[in-house]
């Protein structure tokens, strides 16, 4: 069950569409939203230009200052047009609907978000949350150290509940994991498709095996196999095939070969931060 929500609030362009993202989450599950901005300290410079470095550093950080409040009345706004009680961060109450609260701290964002997710069920991004023009590394770095789901939502279309989970399934240990904790949208699901392309390592458990374990379990999951490709990438294979299933949400392992070298000659995980067409819950 997904009781507690982690919002990333980044900037003010990307903010609005990742609450958008977990609101039907949160309505579902009567969950807790926790949105969090962290205030940066401004950058040291030389103290040979202390002279204007003491008035830079100050306009700086009132810009700063002034991003975070108004990212707090984006949250106050979303949160009233949309009915959600707004409570304490350490608050806590038993409430037969959704919840949010706003934080406010200070340090390195990717550490202070990083560590602040652990504590959540799911982490909850819009693909316009890093940047104006979409940037993989924040989501990355959510990814590979929180230890928790990551849901990266395009702004259009968002997550409908319930939904047709496509699982990407390649047996590895980063896959089993993703499985276990999409449960909540699985066992949510109006029926889910377990997807596998190109062939399996020796000995790893097949598509048709997951879906079997995930019917014992009353989801109701059907197995499908794709050649791997042998012109066009396995990101579009996956596409794909999660739109001949009608699937309207994605479900995969991230970084099953190492991060570094994902990130030095690409990979599945990157192609899908970056271009898939429907929500994608990631874990590692």
């Amino acid at each position: 069950m997904y009781r507690t929500l982690f919002v990333p609030a980044l900037n003010d362009r990307g903010f609005r569409p990742s609450l958008k993202a977990a609101l039907p989450i949160a309505r579902t599950f009567h969950a807790h939203i926790i949105a969090m901005h962290v205030i940066e300290p401004v950058a040291t410079i030389q103290p040979s230009e202390m002279a204007m470095t003491a008035d830079l550093i100050a306009r700086q950080e009132d810009a700063l200052q002034d991003l975070s409040e108004e990212l707090g009345r984006i949250f106050l706004d979303f949160c009233g047009d949309e009915n959600i009680d707004v409570i304490e961060p350490d608050e806590v109450r038993e409430r037969p609907h959704a919840s949010a609260a706003w934080v406010e701290a200070r340090g390195i964002t990717e550490e202070r978000a990083a560590g602040h997710a652990r504590l959540a069920d799911l982490v909850v991004l819009s693909r316009r949350a890093g940047s104006a023009a979409f940037s993989a590394g924040f989501e990355e770095t959510m990814v590979a150290r929180t230890g928790r789901p990551v849901l990266i939502a395009p702004e259009q279309p968002g997550i409908t509940l319930p939904c047709h989970p496509v699982i990407a399934w390649n047996g590895s240990r980063e896959a089993a994991r993703a499985v276990a904790l999409a449960e909540p949208f699985l066992t949510h699901a109006k029926e889910a498709t377990v997807l596998s392309v190109g062939p399996l390592g020796a000995g790893l458990p097949s598509a048709e095996e997951l879906a079997v374990s995930l019917r014992r379990k009353g989801i109701k999951a059907t197995a499908v196999t794709r050649e791997k490709p042998h012109s066009g990438s396995i990101r579009t294979a996956i596409d794909t095939a999660v739109a001949e299933a009608g699937g309207d949400l994605l479900v995969m392992g991230a970084y099953s070969h190492a991060r570094w070298r994902e990130t030095i000659v690409g990979g599945v995980t990157r192609d899908i931060l970056r271009e898939s067409d429907v929500p994608v819950l990631l874990a590692h």
